[in-house]
């Protein structure tokens, strides 16, 4: 018995060191995922990455991105399809102040240009908008007097399904560059992330292998519905 107590203690031992050697492999090299992401936003498509990421990490992962692609402050937000209420998951360069006024901004204009967002069309967010709310107004004002003086929602969408929603602000007004492609590499990222939407195929990890791109690099501001695209 005590043999066997002592093989049992010494198996937990190894499994242990094992375990630990994965968690600091895993650590190192979604740091050097995240010196990628800054300079080419499709690594949030990569599948050696999807792979290695789990949901908080991949939340972080987009608004890195989306900050070192726009140049502006960003935000995530999940979104209930159902009720259609958005929740702040992870902002990147917005003010803690600023962040009541954007939340509020965001729960306001998501159910009312739900039609637009489920078509995948970027809506601005910068400027007064028609049939702006007094609340709807006072976030606009509190932004831009925090810096923040134009911006869009853009959708993130799996299977015409909206998941959540990338949000961009700038300190000066636009015209602003399309973001189609980090667009699309968010959706597959968020899609991946989500657990109704993850594959259960296992993807093999090749660390330094080619990063997977898209044709949409020629896309601007419109682009096909997440359930058309290969």
């Amino acid at each position: 018995m005590e043999l066997d107590a002592d093989l049992a203690a010494v198996a937990r031992a190894h499994q242990g060191v094992i375990e630990a050697e994965l968690r600091a492999s895993r650590r190192t090299i979604l740091h050097l995922f995240r010196t990628r992401l800054r300079a080419d936003p499709t690594t949030l498509g990569a599948p050696e990455f999807l792979a290695l990421a789990d949901a908080p990490t991949v939340h972080a992962a987009i608004v890195l991105a989306a900050r070192a692609a726009t140049g502006a402050a960003c935000a995530l937000f999940l979104v209930d399809g159902d009720t259609q209420v958005p929740r702040v998951v992870r902002t990147h360069g917005v003010l803690r102040a600023a962040r009541p006024a954007l939340i509020a901004l965001v729960a306001a204009e998501v159910p009312r240009r739900w039609a637009d967002l489920r078509d995948g069309d970027p809506v601005p967010i910068g400027a007064p908008a028609p049939g702006d709310d007094p609340a709807g107004a006072r976030s606009r004002r509190a932004l831009g007097e925090a810096g923040l003086v134009d911006g869009h929602l853009y959708p993130l969408r799996a299977a015409g399904d909206v998941l959540g929603v990338l949000t961009t602000h700038y300190r000066r007004p636009g015209p602003h560059p399309p973001q189609g492609l980090l667009v699309l590499s968010a959706e597959r990222a968020l899609a991946r992330s989500t657990p109704a939407s993850r594959s259960a195929t296992p993807t093999t990890v090749t660390v330094l292998g080619p990063l997977e791109t898209s044709p949409a690099a020629a896309r601007s501001g419109r682009w096909k519905p997440a359930a058309t695209r290969s």
